[in-house]
């Protein structure tokens, strides 16, 4: 296991980057991460270059989940608490199926009609899945439970996508074709069924994530003009245009749990994409970039105050960490030329992503800033040591610095150890 250190000079967060590796062959892209950080799930290949569904932990490492029966599996979500892990696999018949994984044992979520299906998220306390599945007339979003299995959320007139899940399991966001052949974004929920989010004047829409409590849903549509735009959708307000830094594109991508903060990119006046962070209040920011001249945000955490994406820099793209005490700062990269990061855990601290390690083999990291950072408000002070000693007193599992699973003198002497180096 390799780890990148990277610290608070020339705009650098300080922290560590840890390569989570692979399961013996080459690459890996890690596609979901527990409310903690400390669960990474997605895909890497085994040393016969198979495909192989994933979960990772700082104590055990990469494990390789199985599989339905085949030689191919990929996790693509994960539960708030890491237990539950959802993707799709192969069984004996060569056949791809929905999963649902919990301790080891790896649930076959079915198909219809013989046909492919794919987990595609969970909700938080991993009982609800949202799936995607062939039907005889082609694509379908589904949305599966222990006691109902998979039941067809319906289409627009056609193909229909299930892209996100509020953390109850009661709303699914995604995407279905009209008649016509246009794309939509939809809301299904148990009340009002599949519904048509519209467009900003234009022929498209697509969604991209939805808020814990599914009453919004963020993503991109084109209006009269024919130029993509970033859209907030609400129950209450229906869609909305959130602007542009003076170009005449924009993307969102994520979105708090309380739907009023909404991260994406967007192009300037000089037509360089930029990440950004639009708040129901303040509307649109740039977060800037780091020296180059594009940015890209990707996800936010849960409270709206933490920013993850990727930005150029010379020589490359790296991984970046944006928050409102510190501003951007690089997590750096494993090696090569790119990283981005992808998921950011409910606190903040821990931020997951790929990083290009040697040539043509791509790793998934997991970053962790400074332990000595206990608080999580940018600073090192002694509010951090009171803060720290106070959860390892009452043996609290954020105490559990070296992620073991156990709060004892070792995730004592880690803090004290970086506090007094200051990073």
């Amino acid at each position: 296991m390799s780890v990148f250190l990277s610290s608070t000079a020339n705009g650098q967060a300080c922290g560590e980057m840890v390569n989570l590796g692979t399961l013996g062959g080459m690459n890996s892209s890690p596609y979901g991460v527990s409310a903690d950080g400390r669960v990474v799930v997605g895909l890497t290949f085994n040393g016969f270059d198979q495909y192989r569904a994933f979960r990772w932990t700082p104590s055990d490492g990469m494990m390789d989940l199985g599989s339905l029966g085949g030689t191919y599996a990929r996790a693509w979500g994960v539960s708030a608490d890491g237990r539950t892990v959802v993707g799709e696999s192969r069984d004996a018949l060569w056949r791809v199926h929905a999963f649902r994984w919990i301790n080891g044992v790896m649930q076959d979520l079915g198909a219809i009609d013989n046909g492919w299906s794919v987990g595609q998220c969970a909700s938080a306390d991993g009982e609800v899945v949202a799936v995607q599945g062939q039907v005889s007339s082609g694509w379908r979003a589904f949305r599966w439970t222990p006691a109902g299995g998979l039941q067809n959320l319906g289409t627009l007139g056609g193909d229909s996508y299930a892209v996100a899940i509020s953390a109850g399991g009661g709303a699914i966001a995604g995407d279905s074709r009209l008649a016509n052949g246009q794309w939509r974004a939809f809301r299904w929920s148990s009340d009002t069924g599949l519904v048509n989010l519209g467009t900003l004047g234009g022929l498209y829409s697509s969604a991209n994530a939805i808020s814990e409590d599914g009453l919004v849903v963020v993503g991109s549509s084109t209006n009269a003009a024919g130029e993509t735009r970033a859209f907030r959708w609400t129950v209450a307000g229906g869609m909305q245009d959130l602007g542009t830094l003076g170009g005449v594109m924009a993307s969102a991508w994520g979105v708090s749990e309380d739907g009023n903060v909404v991260v994406g990119d967007s192009t300037n006046e000089a037509g360089n994409a930029r990440a950004f962070r639009w708040t129901l209040a303040g509307g649109m920011q740039s977060l800037g970039t780091l020296g180059g001249a594009t940015s890209y945000a990707q996800a936010v955490s849960p409270d709206g105050n933490v920013v993850v994406g990727q930005a150029r820099v010379p020589g490359g793209w790296v991984a970046f960490r944006w928050s409102l005490e510190r501003g951007m700062q690089s997590l750096g990269r494993l090696g090569g030329e790119a990283a981005s990061a992808c998921a950011v855990s409910v606190d903040g601290r821990v931020v997951v992503g790929w990083s290009d390690f040697m040539p043509n083999d791509e790793r998934a990291f997991w970053w962790r800033g400074t332990a000595a950072d206990f608080n999580g408000d940018g600073f090192i002070n002694g509010d951090d040591y009171d803060a720290f000693a106070l959860a390892f007193e009452s043996g609290l599992s954020s105490a559990d610095i070296n992620g073991d699973g156990f709060v004892n003198g070792d995730d004592y002497d880690m803090f004290a150890e970086a506090f007094e180096a200051g990073c």
